[in-house]
């Protein structure tokens, strides 16, 4: 009786695994034709798309339009005028617009465009406006240069290439030296002087009763580096300089609108004082008032002469 059941047991374990390996086939089987399926329909989609587009593009290029030309003859034998009237007549740019002369250009006023070469014009007439002072740098984006209309109270101070207000034919050309500012007015190139030469003042006497008032001062040199700013940007707007005339002869600059805590405050300035000499330098110039800052950017020891209320006074800087 064992014996037989285990046969059967024997035959039941043989079966199963006979099944087992027919099911691991079907499945093996199924997942290589869905495989090749799949790379079929892929395969089968590209060579359809190509052929699709290759047709698309041959049908464009067959019904595609010649390019529009317009028929101009390039014949080295016509001239640029024929060549003119040809495309005028053909109305290629516009229907009504006017056709500009062929020797026309964007200059409408014939302005010269080398006016460097342009010789200077010291009999030109009158000028609109009356030449106060320059200020020289060496520095053509620096330089500066006072006008006054002579219709208003205030003066007006240009860069070069600056034209005047209310008067734009004339323009600031150049400021060519501490002495010399160049105006163009059209193809005129008009040359303004202040002076030839610079006069070294004789210095006063100490026995002097106007040089009694003595002040004297130290300044830290980077302070004073700070409060000149690049290219006198800052020291420019701490206080107003303008020229002070007497008989009609300039005298020396009259400083106002003092900025607090700037570099003329520093040095006990007050509004309305004038500063006559620096360095032994007579300001006698309206192109001298640059010598002030100079001074204070390239000196350590400074001494600038003052009136104040009509009293002569000195004033000594020494920058350390």
């Amino acid at each position: 009786m064992i014996h037989k059941i285990k046969e059967i047991h024997l035959k039941i374990t043989k079966k199963n695994k006979l099944l087992k390996k027919i099911s691991n086939k079907k499945n093996v089987l199924f997942i290589r034709n869905f495989a090749i399926a799949v790379s079929g329909i892929f395969v089968g989609t590209s060579v359809f798309n190509t052929i699709i587009s290759i047709n698309l593009l041959n049908s464009q290029k067959s019904g595609a339009q010649a390019p529009l030309t317009y028929n101009l003859v390039h014949s080295s034998g016509q001239s640029y005028t024929q060549i003119k009237k040809n495309v005028i007549n053909r109305n290629v740019f516009n229907a009504t617009g006017d056709i500009p002369s062929e020797d026309s250009d964007d200059n409408p006023l014939g302005l010269i465009k080398n006016f460097e070469s342009v010789s200077c014009n010291t009999s030109d007439g009158k000028l609109p406006v009356d030449l106060v002072g320059i200020l020289y740098t060496g520095n053509s984006n620096t330089n500066l240069v006072t006008f006054k209309d002579s219709r208003v109270e205030t003066a007006d101070v240009y860069r070069e290439g600056q034209t005047f207000i209310e008067h734009d034919v004339y323009q600031v050309y150049k400021i060519a030296s501490p002495y010399e500012v160049q105006i163009r007015h059209l193809n005129k190139k008009i040359c303004l002087y202040t002076r030839t030469q610079v006069k070294a003042s004789v210095k006063n006497s100490q026995n002097n009763t106007d040089m009694d008032n003595e002040q004297v001062y130290e300044l830290d040199s980077e302070y004073v580096s700070d409060q000149i700013g690049p290219g006198f940007s800052k020291i420019l707007n701490s206080a107003r300089l303008v020229p002070e005339s007497a008989s009609g002869k300039t005298v020396g600059f009259k400083i106002y609108g003092i900025s607090p805590g700037s570099i003329f405050e520093k040095m006990k300035f007050e509004n309305g004082d004038i500063i006559t000499s620096v360095n032994g330098i007579n300001l006698e110039d309206p192109s001298q008032g640059f010598k002030i800052y100079e001074a204070l950017q390239d000196e350590t020891n400074i001494t600038l002469q003052i009136k104040r209320a009509g009293v002569q006074m000195t004033k000594k800087v020494t920058v350390r």
